[in-house]
């Protein structure tokens, strides 16, 4: 073997660059999370508030001053690994991709969901939070949800060691949902939530919530982060 590779120096060489190329191109495969995504190809709301107050009333420190509707049932925690096969269980892509920051998860009953996104949606009108192209669209929209819906989990009787299970989620809008632009190769970001009724979309753009069985672009979720 050795006298074979002194004799084919050159060879080996191009060999080995060869190899660590192939490898570099299958690891960022791999880790693309949507090959086709781009911002340009986001979907918009058919409709919107004129006017974004977002960013004076978070530099007035007045965006909480209205609580959650309070929440008298949280589960206990469950593993990140049971909560991914119940998730799995709903039918998602085999292809998509889900991301978990956290060992476990809890769930709300769907009461309290129902009361949280209307209460959402009269936070989305007090504060008047609209989509604005680039500044404020889509995914700024479904990472704002996560991180309220977050806090307001604090707001409960029954604390547990997990976080309430809420994600952003990445999707293909090739049909019609929440009266938002829909088609070949538009891109959306949105919610999903996990209740003990089972698993939720969530629009919040306008506070629009279907189970994820019927959500009509589930066989094209691209991502699940949590």
């Amino acid at each position: 073997m050795l006298s074979y590779i002194k004799n084919n120096v050159l060879f080996c060489l191009f060999l080995g660059v060869f190899l660590y190329l192939l490898s570099f191109f299958i690891l960022v495969k791999k880790n693309e999370l949507c090959p086709n995504y781009h911002p340009s190809k986001e979907s918009v709301p058919e409709f919107s508030l004129s006017k974004n107050q977002v960013k004076l009333n978070f530099v007035s420190n007045g965006f909480f001053v209205k609580n959650p509707p309070f929440q008298d049932f949280i589960s206990l925690a469950y593993s990140s690994d049971s909560v991914l096969d119940s998730l799995n269980k709903c039918g998602i892509p085999k292809e998509a991709l889900v991301v978990m920051r956290d060992n476990q998860y809890s769930n709300v009953n769907l009461q309290w969901l129902d009361k949280y996104c209307s209460w959402w949606i009269g936070i989305l009108d007090l504060y008047q939070l609209s989509y604005e192209k680039e500044t404020f669209d889509c995914d700024n929209f479904s990472d704002l949800f996560v991180v309220v819906y977050s806090f307001a989990s604090h707001n409960r009787r029954n604390k547990t060691t997990a976080q309430v299970a809420v994600a952003t989620v990445v999707v293909e809008q090739v049909k019609n949902f929440a009266d938002i632009s829909y088609g070949s190769d538009s891109w959306h970001s949105l919610n999903l939530v996990w209740t003990s009724s089972g698993w939720f979309i969530v629009e919040p753009q306008n506070g629009t919530y279907i189970s994820l069985e019927s959500y009509p672009n589930k066989n094209t979720i691209k991502a699940i982060i949590f």
